[in-house]
């Protein structure tokens, strides 16, 4: 019975946990429009960019400009798959209740292993969840610490007269000079041959068998990108170290084990966080019905945003019609652009082929184009 009271309390108090952690909520103004984005690193604002803003802030600034008042909250995290989204939607939905759901995801769920948290009863269950979390936060002084980074901004040094640590922060620092964001922007030159050269430097910051903070997951990328078949070996020793993957680290690992895909399990599920592994292949669709129907249900619109130059079809399709659906392609919008201005006046890299993580010109392109469909729908 006092289980079941305590589970009942924090049912009705949306304690949200994401990630193994507590997020800060806060409503900023409970009279205005209030729109939730979902997403990762395209719509993440503390992803890698210049201007500290991805897309929802300026979309929030259009409203703005516009005299409508509306606050944007976005929680689009880097690396998320939509395993993930679809576990927390239900406590975000709760806590804003918002009359607009943005989504823009799926591009991490492609042939890709996810942390599978659908599928268990357990796992729904906040007591549960809190639970795990103060577990999560006692074990964490025990795990394998990575060291800190340190800046060696003497001209010459004598490497051989350095200690192990003092070599793994070395040579990460020295890599790092080379590669100052993975991956590079396209602005800067001879990028192949950097990336050639830091991943010389961070295997020597490995091989000193001390991780130093970002070379796992530099490293890992690296490797990945220049196609070498031991980053599998890379993640088997930081995991029998007793170090935790990130969801950053989680996703490299996952590429690496396109080499060695039989031992993927056996070496994640020793980590803390992978917890459940499946196999994705055509889970996207069916999350993405999942998502659309919770957020259907909870009185919300769902606005669909498809990624930069790519078709929406496929995705409308896959839904059930719904007057509370709006559909957004950003196709035309930055193909027009690409007419007019250079690609890395839009984008910061080619992740994705044909386009990449967006500039603040292509920030603004996406928000305004939510602008204007969100308007038209409000009109």
């Amino acid at each position: 019975m006092l289980l079941i009271s305590i589970e009942l309390v924090l049912q009705v108090s949306g304690i949200v946990f994401l990630g193994n952690r507590v997020e800060k909520l806060k409503i900023k103004n409970p009279h205005n429009i209030k729109i939730l984005v979902l997403g990762e690193s395209t719509s993440d604002k503390n992803f890698k960019t210049k201007n500290k803003k991805a897309w929802p802030e300026y979309l929030e600034e259009e409203f703005k400009k516009n005299g409508i008042k509306a606050d944007v909250y976005n929680h689009a995290k880097a690396a998320i798959t939509t395993d993930i989204i679809l576990n927390n939607i239900d406590e975000l939905i709760n806590f804003y209740k918002p009359q607009f759901v943005i989504t823009m995801m799926g591009i991490n769920d492609s042939d890709r292993w996810a942390i599978d948290v659908n599928n268990s009863v357990i796992g729904k269950v906040k007591l549960y969840r809190v639970l795990s979390y103060f577990a999560y936060l006692i074990t964490e002084n025990f795990r394998y610490k990575e060291l800190d980074k340190k800046n060696f901004k003497v001209e010459t040094i004598d490497v051989e007269k350095l200690t192990l640590k003092e070599k793994s922060q070395f040579y990460a620092y020295k890599a790092e000079q080379l590669v100052p964001e993975i991956p590079l922007p396209n602005t800067y030159k001879n990028i192949e041959k950097r990336y050639k050269e830091a991943l010389a430097l961070y295997a020597k910051s490995y091989q000193t068998g001390l991780f130093t903070k970002d070379v796992l997951s530099n490293y890992l990328w690296l490797l990945v990108k220049l196609g070498d078949e031991s980053c599998n070996a890379v993640v088997d020793d930081y995991v029998n170290k007793g170090g935790i993957l990130n969801f950053l680290d989680l996703m490299s690992a996952q590429n690496c084990y396109k080499y060695d895909r039989k031992n993927l399990k056996n070496s994640l599920n020793k980590n803390n966080e992978a917890l459940k592994l499946v196999e994705i292949n055509k889970r996207p669709t069916s999350n993405y019905n999942k998502i659309n129907e919770k957020i259907i249900s909870y009185g919300s619109t769902h606005v669909i945003m498809q990624y930069p130059t790519l078709s929406i079809d496929q995705i409308r399709e896959s839904l059930k019609e719904s007057d509370k659906n709006i559909f957004i392609e950003n196709k035309k919008n930055f193909k027009k652009a690409l007419l007019k201005r250079k690609y890395e006046d839009i984008f910061i890299d080619r992740f994705a082929e044909g386009f990449g993580h967006t500039t603040e010109f292509g920030h603004k392109l996406i928000a305004l184009n939510a602008f204007n469909n969100i308007y038209k729908y409000l009109k």
